[in-house]
């Protein structure tokens, strides 16, 4: 069977992000009470980066928003997030930070109080010591091993271009085993080889201001690069 892994959440250092081609609105059209938000802050090598998605409703997906000229803005640790033009569908509002034990994004909007949502107590950084740029056999299992200085879990991610995304929920612990076979080969690269990568994610809940809908985190993340073989 083939496992995809989709997830909504905006990480440009290269977290998958929702794709799509969604309908977009401007912001100064949509009441507070309308918006949902996707706010992250990645850490990875020592440095952040900030990312906010604006959409229309409940929940992610749908249509998004891009901040229009009556005032709407998002700011994180103080820095005013920016469009980014490495995404265009969703909009993402990123900021480059350096590392910090929390992370306050304040949307402002004319007329009302700012919203200032917080995550505290970001986990310790990541760092992924297996597999290092060797070759591994689908058929084989792939041994993920990382810096074994937190506790609770973590999310195993592998990914490349001739394999179906892969991703496991484990303990924090410092080694995980990807089992033999886990790793799918798309049809047409079923004996292909590629360079593939391994994520490995800390995350860090926080909460939303009052009056606002969504989510938001911290991510502490490792990655490594290997290359997957048939």
């Amino acid at each position: 069977m083939h496992k995809y892994v989709l997830t909504t959440v905006a990480l440009a250092l290269s977290l998958p992000i929702t794709t799509g081609c969604f309908p977009v609105e401007d912001s100064c059209n949509i009441k507070t009470d309308g918006l949902y938000l996707e706010l992250d802050a990645v850490e990875e090598n020592g440095s952040v980066e900030a990312q906010a998605i604006f959409w229309v409703g409940d929940n992610a997906g749908g249509t998004y928003l891009e901040l229009g000229d009556c005032g709407d803005e998002i700011a994180v640790n103080g820095k005013v997030m920016t469009a980014s033009p490495g995404y265009d569908n969703p909009e993402v509002y990123v900021a480059s930070l350096e590392p910090s034990d929390s992370y306050d994004f304040v949307l402002s909007r004319p007329d009302e109080d700012p919203y200032t949502s917080t995550v505290s107590n970001a986990r310790e950084a990541v760092t992924v010591t297996a597999p290092s740029d060797a070759t591994v056999s689908r058929a084989e299992a792939l041994d993920v091993t990382w810096d074994n200085n937190d506790t609770g879990d973590v999310r195993v991610s592998v990914s490349g271009s001739c394999i179906f995304s892969h991703s496991e929920t484990v303990q924090d612990d410092g080694t995980h085993t990807i089992a033999s076979g886990s790793l799918d080969a798309t049809d047409e690269d079923a004996g292909e080889s590629c360079n593939a990568k391994v994520i490995v994610d800390r995350t860090t809940a926080g909460s939303m201001a009052s009056g606002l809908s969504g989510s938001i985190q911290a991510v502490a993340r490792g990655r490594s690069d290997f290359i997957t073989a048939p």
